[in-house]
């Protein structure tokens, strides 16, 4: 049976359809801005691979919200072929005629994905915006993601717009650009398709800040897009010692994306020394948050951030610190 969708490609999806389906290529990452296509272009691989005969396929998103949003729209576009065996909006699932199944998954739920092979693809949608790694200290591409390819060595799609030189999108850029074996990649900013014209592009432009432009429409890696102060992170004297033994503490947490996780200590005279924790593992991070408390010699008080990962994260530290420090 032949089915027909009425789709025109842009050129940006043409050469990532092309290439994706050459025999060396078994990832493709896109660096794609914002309204370039990015979705419809994740659906069209996904039905195609649907499909197919016996595969298992697999769409990771961020947040289940986003999930949700394109198992709709598939099912949107499948319905009337009558080529959807069953679905079920619960567990987004699809399956097809031709016995091949797509899951959604999220990584707001990452411990759901173990288990499964895919023979398919496996589509990871927002790259940028994963968690660099998971609250129990696994990585979400070497420790989770990875294991599901192994078996089959299924087409993985990589697709994001750029959110600073960190995580696994940023990983997977790399790479590509040291082409890696199988990995390749395709930039298209919002000016190479004409899906935006030049007027929508300036209006765009005029409504946000210049470097949030540049990372999100330019598609560039910025290092401190969220900061105000380009650069802020190359101006930190990293010599600096304390003159006085007073010292105070502030415990900045970060789990996820460009932010970072910073401690803080001031002494009586007004310097200020800031650590970058940068661990591998969140117990890691912990353990040297709580160093850096233990090296203090009259450390008047300590305040640690108690947002939605600061609690969890505070009851680690509190473990390592010495029992003086423990209020």
């Amino acid at each position: 049976m032949k089915l027909n969708f009425d789709i025109t490609l842009t050129r940006g999806q043409q050469e990532a359809y092309d290439l994706i389906h050459r025999d060396e290529v078994q990832t493709l990452v896109l660096r794609w801005s914002r309204q370039c296509g990015k979705s419809i272009f994740a659906e069209i691989m996904l039905i195609e691979y649907l499909l197919k005969k016996n595969t298992f396929n697999c769409y990771v998103s961020p947040t289940f919200s986003l999930g949700k949003k394109v198992f709709s729209e598939i099912l949107r576009l499948l319905g009337p072929t009558g080529m959807v065996k069953k679905s079920n909006a619960q567990d987004l699932t699809i399956e097809t005629t031709t016995d091949s199944m797509l899951k959604f998954f999220s990584t707001e739920a990452y411990q759901s994905i173990r288990g499964h092979t895919i023979s398919g693809i496996m589509v990871l949608d927002e790259c940028a915006y994963f968690p660099d790694q998971f609250p129990n200290g696994e990585l979400p591409w070497a420790n989770v993601l990875m294991p599901l390819t192994k078996a089959r060595n299924p087409k993985v799609l990589v697709i994001s717009t750029p959110r600073g030189k960190r995580g696994m999108f940023w990983d997977f850029w790399q790479k590509a650009v040291r082409r890696e074996k199988g990995v390749y990649c395709l930039t298209r900013t919002i000016k190479d398709d004409d899906l935006v014209t030049p007027e929508q592009v300036k209006e765009i432009r005029r409504g946000m800040p210049e470097k949030a432009f540049r990372q999100e429409f330019m598609v560039e890696f910025i290092d401190d897009a969220v900061s105000y102060f380009q650069g802020f992170d190359r101006c930190f004297v990293r010599t600096l010692r304390l003159n006085t033994a007073r010292t105070y503490i502030g415990v900045d947490y970060s789990a996820k994306g460009e932010d970072r996780t910073i401690v803080t200590v001031i002494d009586d005279d007004g310097n200020v020394v800031q650590h970058l924790v940068d661990n591998d593992s969140l117990e890691e991070r912990c353990n040297a948050i709580a160093q850096i408390i233990n090296r203090q010699k009259d450390m008047a008080s300590c305040y640690l951030e108690q947002n939605g990962i600061g609690a969890p994260l505070t009851e680690m530290v509190l473990k390592n610190v010495k029992p003086e420090f423990r209020r």
